[in-house]
């Protein structure tokens, strides 16, 4: 009966999202659509082996609308173009479910649910339906994460393909660059100085298109000219405030919860003092443009706004944030690695709620093992705690985009 359940739940998250693809479903209140659209026409030129202007449509590197050229090359239909892409973005949990069977062998059927679960994160369902080239990354990073698992194990091809598929998906998104430090700290701590030369001078040889896309392109959207924030404090709160948006899919368990309340216990009175020391001087120094004051944010800062027209709620996620990171990294000195290559990949100067879906939960899943992951795997009841705050996160961002809250605060 659990296996039937388990397939069951598989085809309905399947379904849902080709239902959605049907309904022009865009839960990113029309975003991914209007970049969808947006960018068509650089696949378009590059279907016609027309490199020259592509940069005028896209600060991304181009590999994502190479992809996109072949099929829409061949029927010249924006529509068929999309239903291939969804075709593909369902290599997302198939990839996500190998990871998790190579960091933990047990509970299959519960490592199943939790990838089926994840067709229901609203940014997944958006991407797949409108070609996003943030998904391909995240694709192509599962893609190189797995060779990273299996060369842990095996041979030295798989680390020269995980930094090969890293190479793709930084072709798609160049922030995912940042991934390379994480892997090559663990290959020089884990390889004799020949190994990690020839590492090293591969990874050099991988990054030369890079280096001719930065040089070739031009225009306001240039690759060079991606916006990043020279206000440090905005980034840091605005992000700590979605990080605790993302581990309440996490801590919302006995198990989970336990054991950080028992690390917090465990934490020194100075530790907690210079937290609250870093924290008070991110919000004196925070500050965001007047002219975007409504966009972007996340959850919380909109939430705040809406509830108690002030940042206060937004303050307090964004603390929170800062004290569960603490905590984790107490426990997990490795989930230092997923903190800074966050922080790093979403220091724009307006950062969206959508730059850490679902990278970030898939890096606390997928890097390395840790007792959050490990007790919503190991126990069915937490895999069902985890989908239903998937799930409840699906309905309200519908309902959200149904009524137009989000759009409301922007306009008002």
């Amino acid at each position: 009966m659990s296996r039937l359940l388990t397939f069951s739940f598989l085809i309905f998250s399947i379904l849902s999202i080709f239902i959605g693809f049907t309904l022009n479903e865009d839960l990113s209140s029309g975003g991914s659509e209007y970049d969808f659209y947006l960018t068509l026409e650089a696949v378009k030129n590059l279907s016609n082996f027309s490199f020259a202007d592509y940069s005028i449509y896209t600060r991304h590197f181009p590999l994502h609308y190479i992809l996109l050229s072949i099929p829409y090359g061949l029927f010249e239909n924006d529509l068929t173009l999309r239903l291939i892409y969804l075709s593909f973005s369902l290599l997302l949990p198939v990839l996500l479910y190998l990871n998790l069977n190579y960091l933990i062998e047990s509970k299959k059927i519960n490592i199943l649910l939790i990838s089926s679960a994840f067709l229901f994160f609203p940014f997944y369902r958006s991407s797949s339906m409108w070609a996003n080239s943030h998904l391909t990354a995240v694709i192509f990073f599962l893609s190189a994460n797995l060779f990273f698992l299996k060369g842990k194990k095996g041979k030295n091809i798989y680390k020269y393909l995980n930094l090969f598929f890293l190479s793709l998906s930084t072709y798609s998104v160049q922030s995912y660059v940042i991934f390379y430090i994480f892997y090559l700290f663990y290959y020089f701590k884990n390889s004799n100085l020949k190994d990690f030369i020839n590492i090293f001078l591969f990874c050099i040889l991988l990054s030369l298109p890079g280096f001719f896309f930065i040089l070739s392109s031009e225009g306001e959207r240039s690759v060079i000219g991606l916006a990043f924030s020279k206000n440090i404090f905005y980034s840091l709160i605005t992000n700590f405030s979605i990080i605790f948006f993302y581990y309440c899919f996490f801590i919302f368990n006995n198990k989970n919860f336990k054991q950080l309340k028992k690390s917090l216990y465990e934490t020194k009175k100075l530790e907690l003092f210079f937290l609250i020391l870093f924290f008070l001087l991110n919000v004196y120094f925070y500050h965001k443009d007047d002219s975007y004051l409504m966009l972007g944010g996340g959850f919380f800062y909109k939430i705040s706004l809406y509830l108690t027209q002030n940042n206060l709620i937004f303050f307090l996620s964004s603390f929170l944030g800062m004290l569960i990171s603490m905590l984790i990294i107490k426990k997990e000195n490795n989930f230092l690695f997923i903190i800074v290559i966050i922080n790093i990949m979403s220091s724009h100067y307006l950062i969206y709620q959508k730059y850490f879906e679902p990278i970030f939960i898939l890096m606390i899943f997928v890097l390395s093992k840790n007792f959050l992951t490990k007790n919503i795997i190991n126990s069915k009841k937490n895999t069902l705690i985890f989908i239903s705050l998937i799930f409840g996160y699906y309905l309200v961002t519908l309902i959200n985009s149904l009524s137009g809250i989000s759009k409301s605060l922007i306009t008002s």
